[in-house]
């Protein structure tokens, strides 16, 4: 097996509803997500993948293209914070991600993880998909 990754960066708002610190408030990052996917170079000579595990374009045009325009530049909250009904009510809506854990770094970076695995089901290989967040 041979391992390629690549690197994607998204801004993103959030706050941890239960924390006692500082990131019980909403606030910014700049995130730096790595995408690594194992697998087995493909061999087959007519196959535009060929010498590949998986094409770097095929990374940006679908996981590339899903963090840009699902995650980046969103506020992603947990299901129940208050705040969701503001950012609807302001008719913004189209800037909030809701998921149903607290978007911790672990959390969001398990998230883009069944994004990347779900995806990777396309290409009808044996691969193994890592996400580091």
């Amino acid at each position: 097996m041979v391992k390629i990754s690549k690197d994607y960066q998204i801004c993103y708002a959030h706050r941890l509803l239960n924390h006692q610190g500082k990131c019980a408030r909403l606030h910014g990052h700049n995130g730096m997500i790595s995408i690594s996917v194992d697998g087995n170079i493909n061999e087959e000579e007519s196959s535009p993948r060929h010498g590949m595990v998986l094409d770097f374009e095929d990374l940006d045009f679908g996981i590339g293209h899903w963090l840009d325009n699902v995650l980046d530049h969103r506020t992603i909250l947990e299901i129940g914070d208050p705040l969701i009904r503001s950012i609807i009510d302001s008719e913004d809506e189209d800037s909030i991600i809701v998921i149903d854990q607290p978007p911790t770094a672990e959390f969001l970076a398990m998230f883009i993880y069944t994004q990347v695995k779900d995806w990777l089901e396309v290409f009808k290989g044996e691969f193994q998909a890592s996400v580091t967040f």
